[in-house]
């Protein structure tokens, strides 16, 4: 049967792209944004506004979508070691935000058992296809407020 997969898409046409997008989700210790480059297709970084710039080879951090997953957070009281743990809820389905190539689109994750992978759909129940290359996935609790423009 093999590994899971994943729906993906090509780039569209320059032409479809919005000129800019930014993206906001707010957590506790930090503010991570993004900024889309239409002639690139992608997203640049932020952390507190700035440029997030990749320690190992000195570049930009970027990406080419950004999904936004509201999960439930609870406190792990039964974690072994005594340290207080938190624990996210990954299974079932929640709220999803999926942008791409300059546009947001509000839906769905499922994930139905452990082993399958996280699906992203949209409000009529399709499965939004990603487009190829690095994905980042922001996990926030229901209710925050993720702002994009």
């Amino acid at each position: 049967q093999g590994a899971p997969t994943r729906t993906f898409t090509d780039d569209g046409p320059a032409a479809d792209r919005p000129g800019s997008q930014t993206i906001t989700v707010p957590y506790h210790t930090v503010s991570v944004g993004y900024q889309y480059v239409p002639a690139t297709d992608n997203y640049i970084r932020l952390l507190n506004g700035q440029k997030q710039i990749d320690p190992a080879n000195n570049k930009q951090v970027y990406a080419r979508n950004i999904v936004v997953m509201f999960q439930t957070v609870s406190n792990d009281y039964l974690d072994p070691s005594g340290i207080q743990r938190i624990q996210i809820g990954n299974m079932g389905s929640g709220k999803a935000i999926v942008f791409k190539e300059g546009k947001a689109i509000t839906g769905t994750w499922k994930k139905t058992t452990t082993t399958d992978l996280t699906r992203f759909f949209d409000s009529a129940g399709n499965e939004i296809p990603l487009v190829r290359g690095e994905i980042f996935i922001q996990s926030v609790p229901p209710g925050t407020a993720v702002t994009y423009k």
